[in-house]
């Protein structure tokens, strides 16, 4: 039986104190409680705080239920940064949890907007700077986990519901699932050019043993999991943290939702600045653009396993405003730029030219439509 919302939050504050109290003493108050979030995956409270010995005016509980697995990688994601000084800045504060209880609590980031806020009601100059300051603190995050993969599994197989994939079983899959992309090449009348099989297998391994650019990433990287607190920006909500390629997260912003082209070039010149503090290879725009090449065509895949070839002869909603058809088309264009000068990558680059065209040839409504992005009011802004 659900408890109602009210039992919920006095369960949920009670055990929040007790676990405060055990780090800044008993004189520890939550006072003005209230549920920001009742799901089935999650309870999400806030509560403001009255101690002298917390850093923070008011917290963030969350009580994890049906899926543990991404609730405690949160948790885990958050512990392992709190010990690593250069995230501090980046992610919300860690302060305690109660594995039993299935409860953690971080610290409340006060009165902000998220990006997908921003992108929605600001102005295109207010909107670029949130999105420079954003793939700044990407950049960062995997420039502060460099070299510490075992100390973030440390934390994380201390806690319930491990994951039993990661990169290598994630790579394994996604290749798995090559018959979907060979599946849309066939409803749309184009052939599997030869070393179509090798230009796979050399992105499924460069995912799996990302050598040179491994670090941790967010995983998740939506609109509104990047929320903005004056000239702040922090990365929110990793309940699929781990250690990926390092491009995974900024990748997603130029396939999956993919943003204006001038967008994204703002987004790739300050995330490569910023991560080459720590990764000599993202200094040089060579070893960069190949990398980039890689990930796109990762992520560009990866999203026609998950669209059916169904969507040839009707289209359907796909995340909000955005059509599989639109998500498709966009994921093939830009794929096929992205890979266009790699030329081990030159069958696949064949293949996915071919499919964009033949989608275009079927789909009229995107007739003069050379790139397909996203639509954001604040992008379209002239400011």
């Amino acid at each position: 039986m659900t408890l109602p919302s009210t039992d919920i939050l006095e369960r949920v504050i009670s055990q929040a104190t007790e676990i405060l109290r055990k780090r800044c003493g008993p004189d520890l108050t939550l006072v003005h409680p209230q549920i920001v979030k009742d799901a089935t995956r999650m309870i999400v409270a806030r509560a403001g705080v009255r101690a002298t010995t917390l850093p923070c005016a008011s917290v963030i509980v969350k009580v994890i239920r049906d899926d543990p697995a991404t609730g405690f990688t949160e948790w885990a994601s958050l512990a392992f940064l709190a010990d690593r000084p250069a995230a501090r800045r980046l992610v919300p504060g860690w302060l305690g949890g109660d594995i039993d209880q299935r409860l953690f609590v971080i610290a409340d980031l006060g009165p902000g907007d998220t990006l997908q806020d921003v992108l929605r009601t600001s102005t295109r100059a207010a909107a670029e700077r949130v999105l420079h300051g954003m793939a700044q603190q990407m950049a960062r995050l995997h420039v502060a986990t460099v070299a510490a993969e075992d100390d973030f599994l440390r934390v994380r197989q201390a806690l319930p519901a491990v994951h039993t994939s990661g990169r290598r079983h994630e790579a394994t899959a996604w290749l798995a699932a090559s018959d979907r992309l060979v599946a849309w090449l066939t409803a749309v009348g184009c052939g599997v050019p030869s070393g179509f099989d090798e230009c796979l297998a050399q992105i499924a391994a460069a995912y799996a043993e990302p050598t040179g650019w491994l670090g941790f990433t967010h995983g998740d990287p939506a609109p509104s999991n990047a929320y903005v607190t004056g000239d702040a920006v922090w990365l929110l909500d990793f309940e699929y943290g781990a250690f990926r390629h390092v491009l995974y997260d900024i990748t997603a912003w130029n396939i999956l939702c993919p943003l204006p082209l001038r967008q994204v070039q703002l987004l790739r010149r300050a995330f490569q600045a910023e991560l080459g503090a720590a990764f000599p290879l993202a200094q040089a725009a060579e070893s960069f653009d190949h990398a980039w090449a890689l990930l796109c065509a990762y992520r560009g895949l990866a999203l026609l396993t998950w669209v059916a070839p169904t969507v040839l002869a009707a289209d359907r909603p796909f995340v909000g405003d955005w059509s599989a058809r639109q998500a498709v088309l966009a994921a093939v264009t830009r794929t096929a730029a992205a890979t266009a000068a790699v030329a081990s990558l030159s069958p696949l680059t064949t293949a996915i030219d071919a499919l964009q065209a033949a989608l275009r040839a079927r789909w009229r409504e995107f007739d003069g439509v050379g790139d397909v992005a996203t639509r954001w009011p604040a992008l379209e802004d002239a400011g």
